[in-house]
């Protein structure tokens, strides 16, 4: 079994689906850093 991947299909994604992305990984970034305010992004 070959681990790697030999093809990678690309295919577009409708902009809603990258926008909802975008805000959830925005506020799981927020959300990891309020405890931790003496690291900065």
């Amino acid at each position: 079994v070959n681990p790697f991947i030999s093809q990678l299909a690309l295919r577009p994604l409708p902009e809603e689906y990258l926008h909802d992305f975008a805000n959830s990984v925005l506020k799981l970034i927020s959300r990891n850093n309020l405890g931790d305010l003496k690291n900065d992004i």
